[in-house]
């Protein structure tokens, strides 16, 4: 079988969003490679997104391909994709050379499916097939999001993972000793990918990955997500984009319990204000860390009087 390759240089606020996109198309895997650190006001591409698709379909999804990222670049830095031929075998190596160990925070280390690691004592592996979705820890966003989770989640903690991707976070927050996580995403193949990264790393009874969104959701291409209304949470992980932090902000602060923690990041650091405007009032700010262009910001809720 052979595959095509579809590469679109991106700016880094809008990697999330494309990658979400071609992922609607069948793509087999969505790969978020550095193209090392840029001016967020920059028009130069910061990161490209690799999708791939079967190529007997590409005539028929070539045109929607194109037309969804000439809408998608009105909005957002999106570059003219790029697209080129492989063989399966070219296919297979292609992308799992992208995905190496790695070790995030003080303890986690992420582990592809295919590769072998002996961990070291106290450290906790992520076993992670990137399936059809994004979030593998290569992303900025995902290890400042971890290492916010390895400093603030407490043994026995209740957990909600907002757009999960591929459960990297709510994996990594059972191994952690949360007690019980919950995981939702808007995109039918990060609930897949992330169901299957959860039965893979045995933490099934602790996680449980919903097809839910906090506020009502429109889907262009198939059924609404539910809305999500458990809770509350001792920690809340939100690695979205800053827009829809801030929309979701008081739905954020609801869903978790006062004292609680809200770990937000995929925060570009033009649009930091946004989160930091929609917190203000509602959660006390308690650690910014930054990497890059990408910060991660985490909110204490009040108290009850």
């Amino acid at each position: 079988m052979e595959w095509l390759e579809i590469s679109v240089g991106v700016g880094g606020e809008a990697a999330e969003a494309v990658s979400a996109f071609l992922s609607r198309f069948g793509s087999v895997a969505v790969e978020e490679l550095s193209a090392g650190p840029t001016d967020a006001r920059s028009h130069e591409p910061a990161v490209t997104v690799r999708g791939y698709i079967e190529a007997d379909r590409a005539a028929t999804l070539r045109e929607q391909i194109e037309q969804g990222l000439w809408h998608l670049s009105q909005m957002l830095p999106v570059h003219e994709p790029q697209y080129r031929t492989l063989t399966e075998q070219d296919w297979t190596e292609a992308w799992k050379d992208y995905f190496p160990v790695m070790h995030l925070g003080e303890r986690t280390v992420i582990v592809p499916t295919w590769r072998h690691y002996e961990p070291q004592p106290g450290e906790i592996v992520v076993a992670m097939d990137p399936g059809q979705a994004f979030g593998t820890g290569l992303h900025p966003s995902t290890q400042l999001c971890l290492s916010a989770l390895e400093t603030f989640l407490s043994p026995g903690d209740r957990v909600l993972d907002v757009g999960t991707g591929t459960g990297i976070l709510a994996i990594a927050a059972a191994k952690l000793g949360a007690a019980r996580v919950e995981a939702m995403d808007v995109e039918p193949a990060a609930v897949r990918a992330a169901s299957d990264n959860v039965r893979a790393n045995g933490v099934d009874d602790a996680v449980s990955v919903y097809f839910a969104t906090l506020t009502p959701f429109r889907s262009s291409s198939g059924p609404d997500p539910e809305v999500y209304a458990k809770g509350p949470h001792d920690l809340v992980l939100a690695n979205i984009i800053a827009e829809v932090i801030a929309g979701m902000a008081a739905e954020l602060v609801r869903l978790t319990r006062p004292g609680g923690v809200i770990i937000t990041a995929g925060i570009i650091l033009e649009r930091e204000h946004l989160v930091l405007e929609a917190f203000a009032g509602r959660a006390a700010l308690i650690m910014r860390s930054q990497d890059g262009d990408w910060v991660s910001l985490t909110f204490r809720v009040p108290e009850q009087p």
